[in-house]
């Protein structure tokens, strides 16, 4: 099992030609493109003139380094509220979706995690009537992905209660739920995956492993990271509440073939920056540990 990391926090700091480099010298094989500065703004230099000679720079970086980019995450910020009243609000929030999608293609990513539209303060909470308005939203995400030769990944979510501000379950916080939005989905086209997010899992009440024994062929892709079940923390596994000795288990059950995903970028904002790279090496050593636990080494 190959071994990955997100670029969020790195290349905040330092760009991301250099996050990658990086990533690639704590002893990862892949990496996890980030691309949540695309929600708002024009900045990112995936929604300028040259794009795609940037994309294209930035993967021949990852190839010196000897990394692949094994997915990426598509920004999720935008004014959702203004995409479901539709008109130009609509328009935007595709305009930055396909564009992150094309950009995927050139990064020769695999998967990319869109997060499905989710309740928070939306109007309507209904599930079957979510289902309706999400199954429209990735149909239009279809032609996109078929072009760039990408799968569209569905992540499990989660929000908080309007009243007391805790943690409660959204879309796909159950496995079942997203087990059935992957297999709606792929009615239209075979463009889809399951995302599991343990994390986003221990903050729902969902055990890891039966998430992930549940999901079964469904799941290619993980976004892999610690909390204490209260706030979505995103800490180095295994450092905090979560137990992933059976996670590994159940992902080796099902024969899962992709690669282990850490989101835990928090864990390195927790540092000075001269302890970055060690940081850094440290996650890296624990995702490979993981990585020998379930290939049973």
């Amino acid at each position: 099992m190959k071994i990955s990391t997100q670029t969020e926090f790195l290349a905040e700091k330092y760009g991301l030609e250099t996050a990658v480099r990086m990533i690639a010298k704590a002893g990862f094989d892949a990496v996890d493109v980030s691309m949540f500065d695309m929600a708002e703004g024009e900045g990112s230099p995936f929604l300028q003139d040259g794009y795609r000679e940037y994309a294209e720079k930035i993967l021949a970086v990852a190839k010196e380094c000897g990394l692949t980019f094994n997915q990426a995450h598509a920004p999720f910020r935008m004014d959702m509220e203004a995409y479901l009243d539709g008109g130009e609000g609509r328009e935007d929030v595709f305009r930055r979706l396909n564009r992150a999608i094309e950009v995927a293609g050139i990064l020769e990513v695999r998967n990319i995690v869109i997060h499905p539209v989710h309740c928070i303060s939306y109007p309507n909470n209904d599930p079957d009537a979510l289902l309706e308005i999400n199954r429209d939203f990735y149909a239009q995400l279809i032609p996109a992905a078929q072009k760039a030769g990408v799968k569209i990944a569905i992540e499990n979510m989660w929000q908080r209660n309007a009243y007391n501000r805790q943690i409660i379950s959204d879309t796909c916080s159950s496995p079942y739920e997203l087990a059935r939005y992957v297999d709606v989905c792929n009615e239209m086209a075979d463009c889809f995956v399951a995302c599991l997010d343990i994390g986003h899992c221990a903050l729902t009440g969902h055990d890891p492993a039966n998430c992930v024994r549940v999901l079964g062929h469904r799941l290619a892709a993980l976004h892999i990271h610690d909390n204490d079940t209260c706030h979505d923390s995103h800490g180095c596994p295994q450092t905090m509440s979560i137990d992933c000795y059976p996670i590994m288990e159940a992902l080796a059950q099902i024969g899962y073939e992709g690669e282990l995903t850490l989101e835990a970028d928090y864990f390195l904002r927790k540092f000075r920056e001269e302890f970055y790279p060690a940081a850094l090496e440290f996650m890296g050593k624990t995702a490979r540990h993981f990585a020998d636990v379930f290939e049973g080494k």
